[in-house]
């Protein structure tokens, strides 16, 4: 007969739970809910929760996520029930509101120059299309119909046009494309390679595209000239490296590198980066991102304010222990005989 529910099991498939001999029950209920806060980190490893009182619940998704450009919101994408939607966070400790509504899959939103809407991907209408959404609320805008299967993008400085990653079903691999997001104009290949091209990254005056390739067997950070590539390409990352942003002047590129120790933990490296010609002038390693920090590669795993600090998001499992006194008064009451 049962007499408790919820058990956790360990990787050994026993139950987890204790009795002593005068009849005190500790176990740990099953239902451990990840939870997610913002913090603040300095240039070198310095930490600052930004809204201590406040924690979300990404739904098993922390991938996607952005930081208006007055440093004052986050608009951050929440899975509930395999459905994601954008919510807007205030900084430091305002409002944290559901943005978008409806059907569909919701996923990267990224902000507009004067930070007054938010375009996100979204499969409503059965492929991912670009929509937008004004930051104060209200109806969605379809503003590009896909002529291609499109993930992650991002702004130029031309607002007609955008920079999407894309796998063709006619070839293996993720790839970059430049898309006209009047339709007037077919989608233009900026990497067209065997490699999975991923994370662009556009510098802000639009001079230098980063992203994330593994032509060279892991995934390491690259830099080409944007619009035209004309040949050149630099190689960033010296042993592995992915998520790349550029600080809010363009004078750095930012980047997550694994450590040469086994195991480690990622290390935020700062990279300047010269254009004419295409240089690195210098690379660094900042601080080591603790325990807790999303750092997944392929996804948001950071970004940075216009001070130079660092904004992360840092998952935390809530986990709680249960203490019964007198189980076996319980157990007899349960199972008289």
């Amino acid at each position: 007969m049962p007499v408790l529910d919820g058990l956790p099991i360990n990787v050994a498939g026993l139950p987890l739970f204790n009795v002593s001999a005068d009849g005190m029950l500790v176990h740990s209920p099953v239902d451990r809910s990840e939870r997610a806060t913002l913090v603040q980190v300095s240039r070198v490893g310095l930490e600052t929760t930004i809204d201590p009182d406040w924690r979300f619940d990404p739904g098993g998704s922390l991938r996607w996520w952005s930081l208006s450009p007055d440093g004052r919101r986050v608009a951050l994408v929440v899975m509930e029930a395999d459905r994601g939607d954008v919510w807007l966070k205030d900084l430091p400790d305002g409002r944290f509101e559901r943005l978008t509504r409806g059907g569909g899959n919701k996923r990267d939103p990224l902000w507009t120059e004067d930070g007054a809407r938010v375009f996100f991907v979204s499969d409503s209408l059965g492929q991912r299309d670009i929509w937008s959404v004004a930051a104060d609320g209200g109806e969605a805008k379809l503003e590009w119909e896909a002529q291609l299967p499109i993930s992650q993008h991002v702004t130029t400085p031309d607002p007609r046009r955008r920079i999407v990653r894309s796998a063709p079903v006619e070839r293996f691999g993720r790839d970059l494309f430049e898309i006209d997001m009047s339709g007037g104009q077919p989608p233009r290949e900026l990497t067209a390679t065997e490699a999975n091209e991923t994370a662009p990254a556009l510098s802000p005056d639009g001079r230098l595209l980063a992203y994330v390739s593994d032509e060279a067997g892991a995934d390491n950070v690259y830099v080409q000239p944007y619009p035209d590539a004309d040949g050149a390409l630099l190689r960033i990352s010296a042993g592995g490296g992915w998520s790349p942003v550029w600080s809010k002047d363009g004078k750095e590129l930012f980047y997550l590198a694994a450590p040469p120790e086994a195991d480690a933990r990622p290390v935020m490296m700062s990279a300047r980066i010269l254009s004419d010609p295409l240089a690195i002038d210098g690379r660094a390693a900042l601080f080591t991102l603790r325990p807790g920090y999303h750092s997944a590669s392929g996804a948001t795993a950071f970004d940075v304010t216009a001070d130079g600090d660092f904004l992360l998001i840092k998952q935390r499992r809530e986990t709680s222990t249960v203490l019964v006194v007198n189980f076996y008064a319980e157990l007899q009451r349960l199972v008289p005989n």
